[in-house]
This record gives C-alpha cells, sequence and structure tokens, in this order.
C-alpha cells in the first residue's frame, strides 16, 4: 500500500507525457503483481513457476475425498441443468410455477454444497499458511517436498475455484 501511494499516477499529473506513462506502468505493474499475491490459486502457480521455472504440471494423484467430491458436484450439476430445461420449456403459467418449486430444493442443495466448497477451500487456505510458514526452513529436499506440495494446493485450488463458479452460474440461472 504504501508503495502503491508512492507510485501512483496521481502523484505526478504535473509531470510532462513520458513520466505520466512510466507512472501509470509502475502502478498497473504494482497491481498486476498485488492481484497475484492476493489469490493462492496464481500466488502457488506464480511460485511453482519462479521456483521450478515452470508452470505447474498435472496433477498426478488425486485424493479420494475430491474425486467423491467432483462426482457429487457433476451429478447436482448436471441434476440442476434438467429443472433448468424444464423451466426453459414452461409455456403456462402454472407450468412455470411448477418449475419454480421444483428449483427451490436445487437452490438449497447447491448452497449447501457450494458452503461445503468453502469449508474445503478453508482448510486449503490453511494449509497454504502451514507452507508460507515452513517455506525457507529447509534444505533442498525439503523445498522440493514444499513445492510439490504447492502444486498439489494449486489444483485443489482450481477445482474448488471452477466448480464453486459452475455452481454459483447456476444459482443465478435458477433464480432468473
Amino acid at each position: 500500500h504504501q508503495r502503491s501511494a508512492r507510485v501512483h499516477p496521481d502523484r505526478v499529473h504535473e509531470a510532462d507525457e513520458a513520466g505520466r506513462r512510466q507512472a501509470s506502468d509502475a502502478y498497473s505493474a504494482l497491481n498486476a503483481a498485488h492481484q497475484c499475491l492476493r489469490e493462492p490459486k496464481d500466488r502457488l502457480h506464480h511460485l511453482v513457476q519462479l521456483e521450478r521455472g515452470r508452470k505447474p504440471g498435472d496433477m498426478q494423484s488425486i485424493p479420494d475425498d475430491l474425486m467423491l467430491l467432483f462426482r457429487e458436484v457433476g451429478m447436482l450439476l448436471r441434476q440442476t441443468e434438467t429443472v433448468l430445461a424444464q423451466r426453459q420449456q414452461a409455456s403456462s403459467a402454472l407450468l412455470k410455477v411448477q418449475a419454480m418449486q421444483q428449483a427451490l430444493p436445487q437452490l438449497e442443495q447447491l448452497d449447501a454444497l457450494q458452503a461445503r466448497l468453502q469449508e474445503r477451500r478453508t482448510g486449503l487456505l490453511e494449509e497454504l499458511r502451514v507452507l508460507d510458514n515452513a517455506w525457507g526452513t529447509g534444505d533442498s529436499t525439503t523445498r522440493d517436498r514444499l513445492l510439490d506440495q504447492a502444486e498439489n494446493l494449486y489444483h485443489q485450488f482450481g477445482f474448488l475455484d471452477r466448480w464453486t463458479a459452475q455452481m454459483r452460474e447456476r444459482m443465478i440461472q435458477l433464480t432468473l
């Protein structure tokens, strides 16, 4: 925040065009860095790329509980798509009311599953805090293990973020 205040383009409004452009570029770069560090998935991607010189690889082993969650999310999204399709086909006012009544339990299920995804995300954030605290406190073997853990967390955040967005989109569609 201090650096942001120092390089903010409004501080150089009396400078020439090149000076204003330079300040704007510096502020944009600082803002992009802040955004990257603020989002856990982006931060983990950046860390792995800096340390290993490559993007995170594919997930080698998907935890069983994550696979079960994937199945549950997929089934609920398919059920929701069916409800949305039925609602789309409703032509009379009575059929539209019935379709809306069918949408309410779907909304409740989506909301409950989204809460569970948020709990899982909170757990991942705690794992990330532990990783952050352990970073720099060991030899290269420890660092490699932490980087493997960082890649794993990156993938899990990716799954959760994608599922949350898909569920949020379906919830919005159900309420329209």
